[in-house]
């Protein structure tokens, strides 16, 4: 845990709890981001999509799809190689965009939980989709980061984190532990921020979405 307790900031390692709907939007109102499934597949290679399958899945043009990968710097795959998570991950950014949220936004806070990831070493088994392994979780919201879905394994308060444990063979921390924890918190707080205002815009946003399907539904029947 890092906390802030008079200047000392110590650092506990426990392994955070795999655990989520993503926006915990108050007032009976929620949003699921993923296929309903009770926290991360325990082996997301029996799940496993072309890009022409995510297309079909989140009905957007391939072209599309290829200009997300591209501008949110996600690795493209041959095949049948993309993952639950990495089509979770799309499919949040589709629902946030079809909420009207800026790309930009969503470009920022995505730059920024990763590199709170990396402050924690979630980056250290060295998997090309790291950072994607979390995403389509469906526990433990309150613990979670919006995009990438990691759980801290406590509330996103902004006052403490978790870390995670480092299973990569590296050299010493080139800062101590307490410096690592302040910059950790440092860009918790950046992110807290930016996960606030799109909830805030999603929230304005869910009123008019609503009528829009109903005007659908009247028109499909």
């Amino acid at each position: 845990m890092i906390q802030r307790t008079g200047g000392v900031v110590p650092l506990v390692l426990t392994p955070p709890a795999i655990g989520c709907d993503p926006f915990g939007i108050k007032g009976g109102d929620s949003l699921t981001l993923s296929e309903p499934h009770a926290g991360v597949h325990s082996n997301p290679s029996h799940f496993m999509h072309s890009l022409s399958d995510i297309s079909k899945s989140l009905n957007r043009p391939a072209l599309y799809l290829s200009g997300l990968q591209s501008r949110f710097e996600l690795p493209v795959l041959p095949g049948a190689g993309y993952s639950e998570p990495y089509l979770a991950f799309l499919r949040t950014l589709v629902i946030l965009r079809t909420l009207n949220t800026p790309e930009e936004l969503l470009r920022d806070l995505w730059h920024l939980e990763k590199k709170l990831l990396q402050l924690l070493h979630v980056d250290s088994t060295g998997a090309r989709t790291w950072f994607l392994d979390s995403c389509g979780a469906t526990t433990f919201q309150e613990r979670r980061l919006l995009l990438t879905q990691h759980d801290l394994g406590i509330p996103l308060t902004g006052t403490e984190i978790q870390t995670g444990l480092n299973f990569a063979a590296s050299p010493p921390e080139l800062f101590p532990g307490a410096e690592m924890g302040e910059d950790a918190l440092r860009v918790l707080r950046e992110c807290l921020k930016l996960r606030a205002r799109i909830l805030e815009g999603v929230a304005a946003e869910l009123p008019h979405l609503r009528r829009v399907v109903r005007w659908a539904s009247t028109r499909l029947k």
